[in-house]
């Protein structure tokens, strides 16, 4: 993958079975840190459902925005469940 590599993995939140907030901030300041240009996020639903949530598609764009002012790059998200996993449509 012309040197691209995986720098870190970390949880950044553990939520209820129907809410859970991503701290933007704390996920940015996260990939700075580490030295990284570029990152995705991958979350689980409790539920076998991979549709993303309103909420889910909020925390994206806030995401997707954040990396924008300090020239990051936000890859995409990973929606998981105990039946499967998948990379849900904008």
């Amino acid at each position: 993958m012309c040197g691209r590599s995986v720098l870190r993995t970390a949880v950044l939140t553990e939520g209820a079975t129907d809410r859970s907030l991503i701290p933007v901030r704390d996920v940015l300041a996260l990939v700075l840190a580490t030295g990284g240009t570029s990152f995705g996020v991958a979350h689980n639903h409790p539920m076998a459902c991979t549709d993303p949530s309103e909420a889910d598609r909020r925390a994206t764009t806030r995401l997707a925005e954040g990396t924008a002012t300090v020239g990051l790059r936000f890859l995409d998200r990973v929606v998981a469940t105990d039946r499967g996993w998948r990379v849900p449509p904008e």
